[in-house]
């Protein structure tokens, strides 16, 4: 019970992270087009470059590294583990530090993306109310 509301937080706490990228891109955005154009040119590699739809492991060399250390991917790992239903073996290489530290990994990259975006976020914000 307890691993489930903790899988249920990471995913609140990852799409948490990523609401902050769509603000900053759109207050960045020159226009109305430009930031709807961009507000979602950023997410499908992010997602499609994951072990979260394939197995990693069919992935040639340099994808596969991007792929291993992918948000996305650690997300994913970290959520089947918590909700007890392990990905097969080939889904991520066992070996892989991303996929032995999944939750870890996870949470760091949540932070790291709120430490990064929601200050740009809020300081572009007020650039642009107060300017």
């Amino acid at each position: 019970m307890l691993d489930a509301i903790a899988a249920y937080g990471l995913i609140l706490l990852f799409a948490f992270a990523m609401s902050w990228v769509g603000p900053t891109i759109g207050l960045m955005a020159r226009s109305v087009e430009v930031a709807q154009s961009a507000g979602l040119i950023w997410l499908f590699p992010l997602t499609f470059v994951s072990g979260a739809f394939v197995s990693v492991s069919t992935m040639p060399g340099p994808l596969r590294t991007i792929a291993e250390w992918n948000p996305v991917s650690a997300i994913a790992t970290a959520t089947r583990s918590l909700f007890g239903n392990q990905a097969p073996p080939a889904v991520v290489p066992p070996s892989s530090w991303p996929d032995l530290h999944a939750i870890g990994y996870a949470l760091v990259c949540s932070y790291a993306v709120i430490a990064v975006f929601m200050p740009l976020a809020v300081s572009r914000y007020r650039r642009i109310a107060h300017g």
